[in-house]
């Protein structure tokens, strides 16, 4: 059997502080506004606010939101790091879940709508950078190849597999019905040559044979 690790799709670090800082800004102008309106229906027209406790809640929104800014504009070597980075991710979730049902509970649905995708886009961010972390391989054996987690496929049968070629780094799956898979990969032990005789001969001994299930 082959194993060929694939090259590690890191998240890159700007795409991480670049999204703490859209939410340290989205927390801080949220909470701006909110102690703003307050004072306006207050002051200004002398109606009662529609909700009183933004007097409280406006800070609540606006003091993290600008620690957050804080430290994705200045502290963003201490933010790279992966514990730092998902403990502050779960401080966000949290804050905008609050805020979600805050808002909801106001019956302001377009600030609560907008907190509740925030919340919905912060933790699949977090779930991405997880995975976009965690080594990924691809098994190659007589039954076939077993592709890697993230594949839409589990697997492919030899009867499927047109040709396997691996150049410059890059393992490339020809399929029969056309479609075409690549990976980035790294150096394997065995060599190039080894690997495609190998599935060349597999190739061929199952040519023209009926499509069996995945394994």
């Amino acid at each position: 059997m082959f194993t060929i690790a694939i090259a590690e799709e890191k998240v890159k670090p700007f795409q991480t502080v670049a999204l703490h800082f859209l939410v340290g800004l989205a927390l801080f102008t949220f909470g701006v506004l909110s102690y703003l309106f307050y004072f306006y229906t207050i002051n200004i027209t002398n109606a009662a606010s529609s909700m009183p406790e933004l007097k409280r809640w406006g800070p609540v929104m606006l003091f993290p939101g600008l620690a957050i800014l804080i430290i994705s504009l200045f502290r963003g070597r201490w933010l790279k790091k992966p514990k730092n980075n998902k403990a502050l991710r779960i401080i966000e979730i949290g804050c905008s879940i609050l805020y979600a049902g805050y808002f909801a509970y106001g019956h302001w649905w377009l600030p609560a709508g907008i907190f509740g995708i925030l919340a919905a886009t912060l933790l699949l961010a977090t779930l991405w950078e997880s995975n976009k972390n965690r080594a990924q391989f691809i098994n190659i054996d007589e039954k076939g190849v077993q592709l890697p987690s993230t594949s839409r496929r589990g697997s492919l049968a030899w009867n499927e597999i047109e040709q396997v070629i691996l150049r410059f780094g890059i393992l490339t799956i020809d399929c029969v019905d056309n479609h075409l898979y690549q990976w980035n990969v790294n150096a394997a032990e065995f060599s190039k040559e080894e690997l495609e005789a190998y599935c060349s001969k597999l190739v061929i001994a199952n040519k023209g044979k009926n499509k069996g299930a995945d394994w």
